[in-house]
C-alpha cells in the first residue's frame, strides 16, 4: 500500500479544526482518547439549490475564486498580498496548540494504520510531499523553513520510521528535478501534482524497497 501525505492531512484529521461532512475525523471519545467520527453527508434545500446553478458551478469547478477567497481571509490585515501565509496548501503559521494536536493525531494513525490496512508496517510506504512551490529557490525555501508543513512533515517522517514502515521523502526529489529542468511540478492554478509531478513521483516509487518487494513476488 502506498499512502500520500500532504501539507492539510495533519490537522485536518482531527475534528477540532475540521468537521466537512462526508469524512471520518479523529475526537476524544470518554476516556479522552482519540477515535475515528464519521460525519455523514447530507446537503441542505438550499446547497441542493446552489448546485443545480450552472454558473455556481462553472466557478467552482473553472474558476480558482473559491481558493483565492479562503487565502484572502488568513492574510493578516496591513500585509502585502505576499505575505507567507500558506505553505503546502497550509496555513504557514507555526501554532503550539495546533502543533501538539497534530503530533498527537499522527501517532494515533500510524499506531493503527498497520492494522486498519491489514498489512504489516514494511508493506506500507508513505510518500511525503515537499513544500512546493517554495522549494524551487533558495529564498522561498528558507521562508518556509520553521512553517507548520515543514515542522509536521518532519516529524512524520522520523515517527513513520520509528514504526517500521517504509518513508518516501518527495521534496528533496522535486527540489532536485527542478533545479536541472525549470517545469513546476504544480498547476499553475493549483497546487495538485501536474502529470510532471506524477511522472517524478512515479519513478522514485518504483525505486522503493516495496516496489522492488512487489516486482519479485510478480515474478
Amino acid at each position: 500500500m502506498v499512502v500520500l501525505i500532504i501539507g492539510n492531512d495533519f490537522d485536518e484529521s482531527l475534528l477540532k479544526y475540521k468537521n466537512e461532512p462526508g469524512h471520518s475525523y479523529f475526537a476524544e471519545d470518554a476516556q479522552g482518547a482519540l477515535a475515528l467520527r464519521r460525519l455523514d453527508y447530507r446537503p441542505s434545500l438550499w446547497r441542493r439549490i446552489i448546485r443545480a446553478s450552472a454558473l455556481v458551478r462553472y466557478v467552482t469547478l473553472n474558476t480558482d475564486l473559491l481558493n483565492f477567497v479562503l487565502k484572502w481571509q488568513h492574510l493578516p490585515l496591513g500585509r502585502p498580498s505576499n505575505h507567507l501565509a500558506f505553505v503546502g496548501n497550509t496555513v504557514a503559521k507555526a501554532d503550539p496548540v495546533r502543533i501538539a494536536d497534530a503530533q498527537r493525531a499522527i501517532d494515533t494513525f500510524l499506531t493503527r494504520a498497520a492494522e486498519a490496512a491489514g498489512l504489516p508496517a514494511h508493506r506500507i510506504l508513505f510518500a511525503v510531499d515537499g513544500m512546493r512551490p517554495h522549494i524551487y529557490n533558495a529564498a522561498t525555501w528558507q521562508l518556509a523553513t520553521g512553517s507548520y508543513f515543514d515542522i509536521m512533515r518532519q516529524y512524520f517522517v522520523t515517527r513513520a520510521h520509528q514504526g517500521g514502515f517504509e518513508v518516501l521523502d518527495l521534496q528533496p526529489l522535486f527540489a532536485e528535478h527542478f533545479a536541472q529542468h525549470h517545469r513546476p511540478l504544480e498547476f499553475a492554478t493549483d497546487n495538485h501534482w501536474n502529470s510532471l509531478g506524477h511522472e517524478v513521483a512515479e519513478e522514485a516509487l518504483a525505486h522503493s524497497d516495496l516496489y522492488s518487494w512487489f516486482r519479485e513476488l510478480a515474478h
